[in-house]
C-alpha cells in the first residue's frame, strides 16, 4: 500500500512525503510526494501514532474492572484520539481485586481493531502512606514494597507488566527495584515523600523514571530539591507530565521543556474511566466516595482533590502546541519516540523498518484516519469522534 500527504512528520518537520506500506504492517519505503501512484493522497498531516503509557480506562469502566470485551471498546475508542498504541493501568485496589484484574488483562489477546496492547503499566500498589504522596488513592489500598508481592503480581499478570510505579522511600523498596530490573520492568518513582538522596539511590538501582511529574510526590525545596528538582536536572531519566494546565500549570509546563532532556518527557492524559463521559456525579467504590466531573472535564473527589483526568491525548498535544506554543518536534515526541524508546519498540518514527502505525490528523490535531500495524482502522468520514 502506498499513500501521501503534503505533510508528513518526518525528522522533526512536515514535509511532502510518499509512504510505501508492506505486507508485514511496516514502513517499507520513504519517497518524494509523487513518486509512485498512490492509493491515498491525505490533504491532513501524517504523523506517527501515538503512544499512551499511563491511562486507566474511559466510557465508564477501567483496568481495574476490564472484560476482554470492555478492553476492545477502549482500544478502539483510543484510536479516535490518535492512540494507536496503549499500556493499560491498573490503580490501586484491594489486594484480590488488583491480582484479579492483572489476570484479566495479562490474558488479553488485544484488538484487531484498535490501539496495539502492549503490555500493562501498574500504578501501584506500593506507595507511601504520606496523605501528599497518596493522593486520591485510599491507604487500605496501598500496601508494604515486598518481593513477594511482586512476584503475585507478575505471575497474575502473565508476566505482561510492563511498567510499575513503586515510592522509592518506603521500606524495601530497593529490593523490590533489583527485582523489577532483572525481569525488564519499567520502574517508576511515584506516589513518594521521597528526599533528593532516596531519588538519587532509586536511579542508582534502575529507576526509568517519574510518575506523572508534580502531582504525588514531595515538594520542590530549594534546599532539598527532592523528586521535582531530579526529574528536571537528571538527564537520563524520564517524566511524565499531565500537560492540561490543571495537573500541572501553564508555566510548570513550560518548565519541563525548558529545564528537561526533550527526549525524556512523555506526555500522558492519566484519565480515568469518566473520559467519554458527560458532566455529573459517579460513585466510585475503589475511591471510596464519589468523584465529580465538571463541565471542563476536570475530575475531583468529594474532598477537593483531584482524582485523575478525563483528557484525550491529541488534545493535550494540540494544548502544548497551538495553546502553550511549546516546540512541535518536541511535544510529538512526548507521545511518539520518547515513550517508544523508553519501551524499546519499532514504533513511533516515520522510518523504514518501523511499524507503520500512523494517524492523520487535521491542524488542530483532530484524527482523520489511522493505522495500526499498516491496517486501516480509523476514518473519520464514516465516524465523527
Amino acid at each position: 500500500m502506498i499513500i501521501q500527504s503534503k505533510n508528513v512528520w518526518y525528522r522533526d518537520r512536515f514535509q511532502p512525503l510518499q509512504l510505501k506500506i508492506s505486507d508485514t504492517g511496516t514502513i517499507e519505503a520513504i519517497n518524494a510526494y509523487d513518486d509512485a501512484l498512490s492509493e491515498e493522497d491525505y490533504s491532513g498531516r501524517i504523523m506517527p501514532g501515538f503512544i499512551s503509557t499511563h491511562d486507566h480506562g474511559a466510557l465508564g469502566s477501567s483496568a481495574n474492572e476490564a472484560t476482554h470485551e470492555y478492553l476492545d471498546s477502549w482500544s478502539e475508542f483510543l484510536i479516535k484520539e490518535g492512540v494507536t498504541a496503549f499500556y493499560p493501568t491498573t490503580s490501586t485496589l484491594s489486594k484480590e481485586g488488583l491480582l484479579q484484574a492483572l489476570e484479566v488483562l495479562g490474558s488479553y489477546q488485544g484488538s484487531k481493531e484498535g490501539a496495539q496492547f502492549l503490555g500493562i503499566n501498574a500504578e501501584g500498589p506500593m506507595f507511601s502512606q504520606h496523605p501528599q504522596a497518596r493522593g486520591a488513592h485510599m491507604p487500605e489500598n496501598i500496601f508494604p514494597a515486598t518481593l513477594d508481592l511482586l512476584e503475585e503480581m507478575v505471575e497474575a499478570s502473565n508476566h505482561q507488566i510492563k511498567i510499575i510505579t513503586i515510592a522509592p522511600d518506603i521500606e524495601g523498596a530497593m529490593d523490590v527495584y533489583d527485582a523489577c530490573v532483572k525481569q525488564g520492568i519499567r520502574i517508576y518513582m511515584g506516589h513518594m515523600n521521597a528526599n533528593t538522596q532516596q531519588i538519587r539511590t532509586a536511579i542508582d538501582h534502575g529507576a526509568t523514571g517519574f510518575t506523572h511529574l508534580y502531582n504525588g510526590m514531595t515538594s520542590f525545596h530549594h534546599r532539598d530539591v527532592g523528586p521535582i528538582g531530579i526529574g528536571l536536572l537528571d538527564d537520563e531519566t524520564y517524566v511524565e507530565i499531565i500537560a492540561d494546565g490543571v495537573h500541572a500549570s501553564e508555566e510548570a509546563i513550560e518548565l519541563v521543556y525548558r529545564a528537561k532532556n526533550p527526549k525524556k518527557i512523555i506526555t500522558i492524559t492519566d484519565a480515568i474511566f469518566a473520559k467519554g463521559l458527560p458532566s455529573g456525579e459517579y460513585h466510585r467504590a475503589d475511591k471510596g466516595s464519589y468523584i465529580r466531573v465538571d463541565e471542563e472535564g476536570r475530575v475531583f473527589l468529594e474532598s477537593g482533590r483531584l482524582a485523575g483526568s478525563t483528557n484525550r491525548l491529541n488534545n493535550l498535544v494540540d494544548y502544548q502546541i497551538n495553546t502553550l506554543g511549546l516546540p512541535a518536534k518536541h511535544v510529538i515526541a512526548s507521545v511518539t519516540e520518547n515513550p517508544a524508546r523508553m519501551m524499546g519498540l519499532n514504533k513511533g518514527l516515520i522510518k523504514v523498518g518501523y511499524d507503520a502505525d500512523l494517524i492523520c490528523v487535521d491542524n488542530s490535531f483532530r484524527v482523520l484516519d489511522a493505522f495500526v500495524m499498516g491496517k486501516h482502522v480509523f476514518d473519520n468520514v464514516k465516524e465523527i469522534v
